[in-house]
């Protein structure tokens, strides 16, 4: 079985474990704490997102470097490598976790995140506990590297297919208990400690050329990897804007329902955008062993390959929303959340653009010429949180979809252009393969 078909069995198998996962919690979490908790807990479940920004954008630039070395066998490099990372991350995070704390201790962050429901004791351990649970989480992108150069890429995804499953259970299981936001926290903490041990046991199989001794390390190394690794902060800075932002927005104007009608809409609308994370993560390792022999054809069959599913089910995808996705949210929130035919087709036209968004990007992501991505995607999202503030008063939720939709089709345009300068090919050729879907006929004879 080729690379390619690997990484997409794996990436199915992952996301689909984490929208069923999405899609047991709401309900539960609803029935057993009710829409005020479930609405603080989607609040302080922002703290992780935040958090990612003390990644510096490393792990993306570590990846692709490191898949570019192993290719082109430069063992000694990729060791210095990954213990300058390991080293200087590591007492970044400890930085930015000793920051936090005293933001816990000097800082309203109580009453920034409108949580003065939620008493001081157990704001603060909650807020304590995820953050570390997002420190541990950090060290996926690490790891995923090291897969990635170990030629075990699929593996990794399935394995964190396998712990996306553990953390609902346990998740799921400590509410139905009678947790409450501290117990839910710590149940993942555990489970991410496991994994995180799990992944390091495997370094040494999956490059026994390597020597895996994290004292010893080089600031120029780390150094080396970050301007890449800045530039694709601004993703997760832009992200935090789209999701943590808005919902922080909307709890402050709408309060807790409307929290919790925002995560539920976008919870189903985003089933599009799941679809192509799949072909995200199928497709972009094997646009950088592309890029490393300097194969510039198959890097933009690669990406049309992307574009064609993308462009082909996003109509079909809001029609079924639109027509079916009111009685099913009715029937999967027990009644508790209700939207019309507008508000969600307005969801899912912003899932669609953005997932058009994502598949464009993959030539500038994977071959980390992406800091011109970074800077249109911070833009257009900024814009766009705008907007929803100054669209919520007269529209409620329905305009927070549609300032997001609006500039994220900004975005997917100058991303095409961006990476077709990339495989030194044309956007026209590009958009026109992936319209005609010409790589999936290929595809049918086994190419793929």
């Amino acid at each position: 079985m080729s690379n390619l078909r690997r990484n997409f069995s794996a990436g199915t198998y992952s996301v689909a474990v984490y929208f069923v996962g999405q899609m047991a919690l709401t309900p539960l979490l609803l029935w057993f704490w009710g829409k005020e908790t479930y609405a603080h807990w989607l609040v302080l479940f922002t703290i992780p997102a935040y958090f990612g920004f003390s990644d510096g954008g490393i792990a993306n630039s570590l990846g692709n470097a490191l898949a570019i070395a192993a290719e082109q066998q430069r063992w000694d490099e990729a060791g210095r490598m990954l213990r300058s990372v390991w080293r200087w991350q590591f007492l970044l995070w400890g930085g930015v976790f000793a920051v936090f704390v005293l933001g816990l201790v000097f800082l309203p962050l109580r009453s920034w995140l409108a949580l003065l429901t939620v008493s001081p004791a157990t704001f603060t351990v909650t807020a304590l506990l995820l953050a570390i649970y997002s420190l541990w989480s950090l060290q996926n992108g690490y790891y995923m590297a090291v897969f990635r150069a170990g030629g075990e890429f699929a593996r990794f995804v399935r394995v964190n297919g396998h712990v996306r499953i553990a953390e609902v259970i346990v998740l799921g299981g400590s509410v139905a208990a009678g947790g409450g936001l501290v117990v839910a926290a710590l149940s993942l903490v555990v489970v991410r400690l496991v994994f995180t041990v799990w992944c390091h046991g495997q370094q040494s199989r999956l490059l026994p050329r390597i020597e895996f001794r994290h004292g010893a390390a080089s600031w120029r190394e780390f150094a080396a990897l970050l301007p890449a690794g800045l530039g694709f902060l601004g993703f997760p800075v832009g992200n935090a804007l789209i999701n943590q932002g808005t919902t922080i927005l909307v709890s402050h104007l709408g309060g807790p329902v409307a929290v919790v009608a925002l995560n539920v809409g976008r919870q189903v609308a985003r089933i599009f955008l799941q679809g192509v994370s799949i072909l995200f993560q199928s497709i972009h390792p094997e646009i950088s062993v592309a890029f490393a022999g300097h194969d510039f054809p198959r890097m933009a069959r690669l990406q049309a390959k992307a574009l064609t599913p993308v462009l082909w089910g996003a109509p079909v995808f809001c029609l079924g929303l639109a027509i079916a996705g009111p009685w099913a949210i009715d029937l999967w929130t027990h009644h508790q959340v209700l939207f019309t035919r507008g508000s969600l087709a307005a969801f899912g036209l912003e899932a669609c653009i953005a997932g058009l968004g994502n598949a464009s990007m993959l030539l500038g992501w994977a071959t980390s010429r992406h800091l011109g991505l970074c800077v249109s995607y911070l833009v257009t999202q900024s814009a766009a949180l705008g907007a929803a503030w100054l669209l919520y008063p007269g529209f409620a939720l329905f305009g927070v979809p549609l300032a997001f939709a609006g500039a994220t089709l900004l975005h997917a345009a100058y991303a095409l252009w961006a990476g077709a300068r990339v495989a030194q090919t044309s956007t026209w050729t590009v958009l026109r393969e992936g319209c005609l879907g010409l790589p999936y006929r290929a595809a049918l004879s086994g190419a793929f």
